[in-house]
């Protein structure tokens, strides 16, 4: 009798999840079969005259709740990409959607692609003419902007471009522009608009400028006691550690592109004149970055929803805080390295 109440309580239990499917009928129990995806194992149990089953933590947004099933989830396939877009936890109110960080998550992923991608960036800027870089990258951000536009109209696409580049994306993108068209669309600016050397200085401003910003403002927070009372925070609630990690940041890369780079005339410039440039230049930026509100301003459109983003307007106040800098210096427009740092 309290083998087959033991059955029964299984069982009920497995109704009451709904995550499972009947397979196989084996003798007085079924195999059945997990479709969830946010699950963690738990240690298998076995009933004498089934197979084996194994007790899985299910985690979704309306709680957690254990369910059970007769294959390990080691031995479960991988989804496919189509699966994977269209599994979500039962009972979750938005069905279909991928999570994606929010702005006070760490995404160190999302910075690492934002330095790589300056970086990225800046070597072409150097290897090719200006002519030829503005075609090019002017061509591949109103490619851009068309992907935009179609994934903010049609779901489907949303959801594919969500699952390929969500790793890099923040919540607030799902129903606007991302910060990549952004972001080429302020290397084609300071391009077209200022020498080569300039042009350089703001990508490579913009590509450590923010990321560090974000990373001292996080850290700062998680390094505050728990019982402490102390809120520091500037405009936008942005806090004075992240604005000082981006000047810092801002003058370390200006001072190293600078120390390694070639001026005219007899003699180059002493190094203390190069730090104050590139002090000045990288305090010029962290203000920039502090006035910018974050989540951006975006207008009011839903399916063209264009907003006042710091990828396009940090490498132009990079570039012009440099080139102010230079000129209030009296220093003269040098010529950076073909690859940047050799």
């Amino acid at each position: 009798r309290m083998k087959k109440l033991n059955v029964i309580l299984l069982l009920s239990a497995v109704m009451r999840t709904h995550c499972f499917v009947p397979l196989v009928n084996h003798g007085t129990c079924s195999k059945l079969i997990h479709t969830t995806t946010q699950c963690r194992a738990i240690p298998r149990f076995s009933v004498r005259g089934c197979p084996a089953i194994y007790k899985v933590k299910c985690r979704s947004d309306t709680g957690v709740f254990n369910v059970f099933e007769s294959s390990p989830p080691s031995q479960r396939k991988r989804a496919s990409w189509s699966t994977a877009l269209r599994q979500t936890a039962p009972g979750d109110g938005n069905a279909g959607q991928i999570k994606l960080h929010d702005r006070s998550d760490w995404h160190l992923s999302r910075k690492a692609f934002h330095t790589i991608g300056g970086l990225f960036f800046a070597l072409w800027r150097q290897l090719l003419s200006r002519e030829i870089f503005l075609v090019v990258f002017g061509v591949i951000d109103i490619l851009v902007l068309i992907g935009e536009c179609l994934r903010i109209q049609f779901p489907a696409i949303n959801k594919i471009f969500l699952f390929v580049l969500g790793r890099v994306m923040r919540e607030h993108e799902r129903a606007q522009f991302s910060g990549m068209f952004y972001y080429v669309f302020g290397v084609v600016l300071v391009t077209a608009l200022f020498p080569p050397a300039f042009a350089v200085l703001g990508i490579m401003q913009l590509a450590v400028g923010d990321p560090a910003a974000s990373l001292c403002g996080r850290a700062a927070a998680a390094m505050k006691p728990k019982d402490s009372k102390l809120r520091v925070r500037l405009l936008q609630g942005k806090s004075v550690a992240g604005t000082l990690g981006c000047a810092v940041a801002c003058t370390a890369v200006n001072m190293a592109l600078l120390t390694l780079a070639t001026f005219p005339g007899p003699a180059p410039p002493s190094p203390w004149r190069l730090l104050a440039a590139s002090g000045l230049s990288g305090l010029i930026v962290s203000l920039v970055e502090l006035l910018i509100p974050s989540p951006q301003l975006v207008l009011p459109f839903r399916r063209f929803p264009l907003g006042l983003d710091d990828n396009a307007v940090l490498p132009l106040a990079g570039s012009a805080a440099a080139a102010v800098a230079f000129a209030a210096l009296g220093l003269p427009a040098p010529t950076l390295r073909p690859f940047l740092f050799f």
